[in-house]
């Protein structure tokens, strides 16, 4: 309850300060038996139901956020919460799943980039009305090779250089 007391440049700075102690704590075993990984724990699950979007841009942003926040927050009203939900490699596959049906493109565009999508779901999503949600799916290291296949001939030039760049596109689909 005291941080929804401070000013929000303050709640996204005691996160920031939180998730770096959490790092350091991580790389010197036994530093603190846990406990800052635990307050930042508590802070995010805290600060992810604050008034303040931005507030809640970071939380959904943060690598130390927990699958149970971040599940809560793909349902935020917020575009960016929801996009950097989208973004973050803790987010569980069910989640990705989810958020790959948003009615808004720029959420599926960062489904999309996520290695963490599962291919089916890169699968639909190479199919997706928006061009730039195809073109994150052809960029995606894990997006399987017959879906590459396929966008080689997507309609958008985009869409077909970013399957040109992405290492798992086969010879033989760069020479046709």
């Amino acid at each position: 309850r005291f941080l929804r007391t401070m000013p929000t440049n303050a709640r996204i700075s005691a996160i920031k300060a939180l998730t770096e102690m959490s790092t350091v704590e991580e790389n010197e075993v036994n530093c603190t038996g846990g406990k800052i990984s635990s307050i930042l724990a508590a802070v995010l699950m805290e600060l992810s139901k604050d008034e303040d979007e931005t507030v809640r841009w970071d939380v959904a942003g943060n690598p130390k956020t927990s699958a149970e926040v971040l599940t809560e927050l793909s349902k935020d009203k917020d575009l960016i919460v929801r996009c950097n939900v989208a973004r973050n490699p803790k987010t569980p596959a069910e989640v990705l799943t989810k958020l790959s049906k948003d009615e808004n493109g720029y959420v599926r565009y960062t489904v999309a980039g996520n290695p963490k999508t599962p291919t089916a779901v890169l699968t639909k999503l190479s199919k997706d009305e928006k061009w730039y949600v195809r073109w994150n799916v052809a960029s995606n290291s894990k997006t399987p090779t017959v879906v590459l296949t396929e966008l080689s001939k997507d309609k958008e030039p985009d869409v077909r250089n970013a399957v040109a760049y992405n290492p798992k596109t086969s010879a033989e689909v760069l020479t046709e």
